[in-house]
């Protein structure tokens, strides 16, 4: 009797332990957490139009463009957590991210005699202008993204899936630099930035993306991610417009 005992109690504790193991499995391959960095470089960026902006002393005009190229392009960095559901097929995502917008306006070809005149002041001492080839701004912003991750294949090292989510990412702060003619007029920096108005302060962005995973389910995963970014919001910059980029996004995740 008392090795029946001994037996029921050894494979109650056999199976308690198998029963734990399995859950913490199954906890671990649900749950997931990493990093991820992408870029998103612009593809139909333009130029805003500015009336202290002018052309040797002209009014703005189609000619303007002519020498003068727009840029965009954001970049983050963030931390990521993943559930996954239905055999680890469906997930939902999420995280904290650092976005960073770099927008600018240039001439062309900086060795020519091409540059902008900006009016700075219109007093009663007279129309103050300077002279300027360009500008840059930094926008940063802190955001949350929320997605839903679908892998339509069995689990293999090697696997596909698509994701399509928003990004709402809230302005922290924007700087706009000049680049002046003559350095000695880098003094009116920040006076020539209060010229423009300011970026959007809620920055927010819809992803549609594929990807390729490598590592299986209860490893740690690397992912590469491609795919189109829709600009949901009016003013992304200063200085350019954009509605449209192409995202490319790395990102480890490692099994809770």
């Amino acid at each position: 009797m008392k090795r029946f005992y001994l037996l029921a109690v050894s494979l109650f504790l056999v199976a308690f332990s198998l029963m734990l193991e399995a859950q913490e499995k199954e906890k671990t391959n649900n749950w997931y957490w990493g990093i991820s960095t992408s870029i998103t470089p612009s593809v139909d960026t333009e130029l805003k139009t500015h009336d202290f902006i002018r052309k040797d002393n002209e009014q703005w005009n189609e000619y303007y463009f002519d020498f003068v190229e727009g840029t965009f392009y954001s970049w983050n960095l963030g931390l990521n957590i993943e559930r996954r559901f239905l055999d680890n097929r469906l997930a939902i995502v999420s995280g904290l991210l650092y976005s960073q917008t770099i927008s600018g306006m240039d001439s062309d070809d900086y060795s020519s005699s091409e540059f902008m005149m900006i009016n700075i002041s219109n007093g009663s001492s007279g129309v103050e202008y300077l002279k300027v080839k360009g500008f840059d701004q930094k926008a940063h912003y802190l955001g949350i993204p929320v997605g839903v991750k679908y892998t339509p294949l069995k689990d293999h090292f090697v696997n596909l899936y698509i994701k399509a989510g928003l990004t709402f990412d809230l302005l922290l702060g924007h700087k706009i630099n000049t680049d002046f003619v003559n350095p000695l007029m880098n003094k009116y920096n920040d006076r020539v930035g209060k010229l423009f108005n300011d970026p959007a302060n809620l920055y927010t962005t819809f992803d549609f993306r594929g990807g390729m995973k490598l590592g299986k389910v209860g490893q740690p995963n690397l992912n590469l991610e491609i795919g189109p970014t829709v600009i949901l919001s009016d003013d992304p910059s200063s200085i350019t417009t954009s509605e449209v980029g192409f995202s490319f996004q790395l990102n480890v995740l490692l099994p809770l």
